[in-house]
């Protein structure tokens, strides 16, 4: 499904999809958070379901390991260009000199850590690549919360 909300194109639908994301991804997490300590199988389960409805996959796309990967799949989308297109783009329009993929793995990290009540630091956050590599250490940080 392609979504189009480039520069200056206001997407409603586009718009309700996301909100409507934020609410089941939310629930997912309160979920995840009723839960006094579970397995790590099953937070990676409930972390990768929340990231693929935040990131507003289909249900037949690749959930790829790359955090970069899944920001352009969301943009490219969003934007209605492919993905080689979306690398011309994001160079024209950059956040604080940040590119709009990174801006997208950040704000997933800040809505993590505040749907689950933890806090990834930005060093951390920086370093994350991997989407494996941050469900261990957000599963690390919610373990210890847990246990205090």
């Amino acid at each position: 499904m392609e979504y189009n909300m480039g520069p200056g194109r206001r997407d409603r639908a586009l718009e309700h999809r996301y909100e409507t994301a934020e609410k089941e991804a939310k629930k997912i997490a309160k979920s995840l958070n009723s839960e006094p300590h579970p397995t790590f199988d099953e937070f990676e389960t409930a972390i990768r379901s929340y990231i693929r409805i935040r990131m507003l996959l289909e249900p037949e796309d690749e959930l790829p390991d790359s955090l970069n990967v899944l920001g352009q799949m969301n943009l490219s989308r969003a934007l209605g260009v492919s993905i080689p297109e979306l690398s011309s783009i994001d160079m024209e329009a950059k956040c604080g000199g940040t590119s709009a993929v990174m801006t997208k793995k950040i704000l997933l990290i800040m809505a993590l850590n505040r749907d689950l009540d933890i806090y990834l630091t930005p060093e951390e956050a920086a370093e994350t690549t991997k989407l494996s590599m941050l469900v261990e250490r957000l599963y690390r940080l919610y373990e210890r919360s847990r246990n205090r």
